[in-house]
């Protein structure tokens, strides 16, 4: 089997419960999102710089051939569900919707979107600013065009949301640990001083519990009148 270290240049955030196994590469400012699997035991996986890959994606190196790498270029974002079969090429730009399959032998030329739930088949190649849509339908097959000039801002607007995203998820992750120990610390001091008796005993009773004026009002009907050896609470009929 191959060498199963992965190499992550400064990548901007990877969640816990990320699985990275074999040769993977990841790069500069990328994101590998919850519960999402990169399993490179057969074959090489890079992941460029600035690309993110959000949850319960897989990517799994091809099983035959000599060929079995897959490559995901620069700036791309890859939405939940996805899975990619190598040998693959995902080129710079592109955009992988919720749930599509990309087949070996598959490439996706740069800046081109795969719709929801598209599979795109084996050797199969969607070109350079095209969009591949699922048209439902029995007998409707896949349709691609180009992208619209409104279309491209859309998805470039949306993997920057992800991307200032993974900062956010980076910071919240990387200061749990400390912060819940912190936190541990300070309730277990705190429940230490409550629990302490002597803490209060020579702490004057009006300090914590302040007397009240004569015919103080404490609810309906209810008026308090202190008496020298007690308090005594008169019913007002």
């Amino acid at each position: 089997m191959r060498n199963l270290n992965p190499t992550i240049t400064k990548a901007k955030f990877i969640a816990p419960s990320v699985v990275l196994a074999g040769e993977v590469n990841v790069g500069v400012g990328s994101s590998i999102w919850y519960s999402t699997v990169v399993r490179a035991d057969q074959g090489a996986i890079t992941i460029g710089e600035n690309t993110h890959i959000q949850e319960r994606v897989v990517l799994r190196s091809g099983l035959v051939g000599d060929n079995k790498a897959i490559v995901i270029g620069n700036n791309v974002t890859i939405e939940t569900g996805v899975l990619i079969e190598g040998p693959c090429v995902v080129e710079d730009g592109a955009y992988l919707c919720a749930g599509c399959l990309l087949l070996p032998g598959s490439q996706v030329q740069k800046d081109a979107v795969v719709g929801t739930g598209v599979v795109i088949d084996a050797g199969a190649t969607v070109s350079s600013g095209t969009i591949v849509l699922a048209i439902a339908g029995e007998g409707n097959p896949s349709q691609a065009r180009p992208l619209t000039e409104e279309e491209k801002q859309v998805y470039i607007k949306k993997g920057q949301v992800v991307a200032a995203l993974a900062l956010d998820h980076e910071h919240l992750n990387t200061s749990t640990i400390e912060t819940v120990m912190e936190e541990k610390m300070v309730t277990a001091k705190m429940t230490e001083i409550l629990n302490d008796p002597d803490r209060f005993s020579e702490t004057p009773n009006y300090v914590l519990t302040p007397p009240k004026p004569l015919g103080t009002f404490l609810g309906p009907n209810q008026v308090y009148y202190p008496s020298e050896k007690e308090t005594t609470t008169h019913t007002v009929k």
